[in-house]
């Protein structure tokens, strides 16, 4: 359903043979991606509804749709294998099977992949893994870092360096494992905000602000502390 914001007018409803949890604008908002349950991926035209194409994907698109700067590159996973990378036109290019559910993918500009905690170049070589990285959610930021949550925060380079991490278990005052669901840099780069639950109690949720400053890609340049964190 797509409705007109300020006088809530519905202006066209698009039936995509699924529950719908992943959705993605491009910059000028012409189109629109969205993952459907029925293992597809679909690109709608924001003005009229009408549907440009659609991918099969294998899986049930959730969370996260990644697009790369350019926008000629898109990358989706699911609730199971694969991710898949593929062109603006709905061309797929390669896929990635991760033996699980793909948490978040994101996209640098030289078309190089970040998939949960695995690095792959433009052609499909996977490249790095580090485990545990990322199994909650993540971001590429400045083109040069991927910030990823899971089990705390973490902020690697593009040759999987870990630059710098909030390990939730040691660096919380009640030592209690916290589960990363959402993590945003803000645009400067002065903060990461982070926010999820703790682990086996999704009724106890946390926000936690880290602030710092980010520099060339190498460990001694990344310096952030954490501010206080809020319990919601």
């Amino acid at each position: 359903y797509f409705y007109d914001l300020p006088s809530g007018i519905l202006l066209w409803q698009s039936f995509l043979r699924g529950q719908v949890r992943a959705l993605r604008f491009y910059k000028n908002e012409t189109k629109l991606l969205a993952g459907s349950g029925d293992g597809h991926l679909y690109q709608i035209d924001a003005a009229t509804g009408n549907q440009d194409w659609r991918a099969d994907v294998e899986t049930w698109p959730f969370q996260h749709i990644g697009v790369s700067s350019d926008e000629k590159r898109i990358v989706v996973g699911g609730k199971a294998d694969p991710a898949t990378i593929m062109s603006d036109r709905g061309e797929i290019l390669w896929k990635a099977y991760v033996d699980g559910a793909v948490h978040w993918s994101d996209l640098f500009s030289d078309y190089s992949v970040m998939i949960d905690g695995q690095y792959y170049d433009a052609k499909g070589n996977k490249k790095w893994v580090i485990g545990g990285l990322g199994m909650g959610s993540g971001i590429i930021f400045q083109d040069k870092y991927a910030i990823a949550g899971g089990d705390g925060v973490v902020v690697v380079d593009k040759q999987g360096r870990i630059l710098w991490k909030w390990d939730s278990i040691r660096e919380s005052p009640d030592k209690i494992q916290r589960y990363t669901r959402f993590v945003k840099p803000t645009s400067d780069g002065k903060y990461i905000i982070a926010a999820g639950a703790k682990v086996g109690d999704c009724l106890t949720g946390f926000v936690a602000i880290f602030e710092g400053r980010f520099g060339p890609a190498k460990a001694e340049s990344i310096q952030l502390q954490p501010l206080p964190s809020q319990p919601l």
